[in-house]
């Protein structure tokens, strides 16, 4: 993904968080 297309719609960001929390909740690659 673009950074301008992640800038442009707030909510492919917000979904992006979640993924990201996600990772971290399950395990955080090391």
């Amino acid at each position: 993904m673009t950074t301008t297309k992640i800038s442009s719609s707030p909510r492919i960001t917000k979904h992006a968080l979640l993924c990201f929390a996600r990772s971290m909740s399950l395990g955080r690659p090391a």
